[in-house]
């Protein structure tokens, strides 16, 4: 029996961590932002349930995060070239302002960042950058961690 005991709790230590792994970097979380305060640098609150874009994509985003910079250019063409009265584009951090500012500059205003009221492991968002595209329903439509072309063939049939 004294045998059997390491192996047993080396089986239990291995299921607890592929269990905290799978939910921290493979899952994927419920739309945080329908229970979040944003907040652009300018003030202005954000709320999900008053916009009236058909298409919305959320990305939850950080300065360092070298995926999430390189996703906007594709996020801001996509929403070029399908219209800004159909597609709102949402970029959403915890980080303080003077970094928020960082990335907006970095993209000559072509995108604003709205500042979250909460920490992103607080809402379950562990990934950079986690992405949700919104149908007119609100229900998500596609949901992506780390990189991804957003100005894709498979986004623009989903919003066309």
């Amino acid at each position: 029996m004294k045998k059997f005991f390491p192996w047993v709790l080396f089986l239990a230590a291995a299921l607890f961590a592929g269990r905290m792994l799978y939910i921290r970097f493979i899952a994927v979380p419920d739309l945080p932002v329908q229970s979040t305060v944003l907040t652009d640098r300018r003030g202005a609150k954000y709320d999900l349930r008053t916009d009236d874009h058909p298409f919305i994509l959320i990305s939850y985003v950080q300065s360092w995060c070298g995926d999430c910079i390189r996703e906007i250019p594709a996020m801001i063409q996509l929403q070029k070239e399908i219209g800004t009265e159909k597609i709102q584009l949402i970029l959403i951090s915890d980080e303080p302002s003077e970094k928020i500012h960082l990335i907006e500059k970095k993209f000559d205003g072509a995108i604003k960042v709205h500042q979250s009221d909460k920490a992103m492991s607080d809402i379950d968002i562990h990934v950079f950058p986690t992405t949700f595209l919104l149908g007119p329903d609100r229900k998500i439509l596609l949901v992506k961690k780390e990189g991804f072309d957003w100005n894709g063939e498979e986004v623009k049939a989903l919003v066309r």
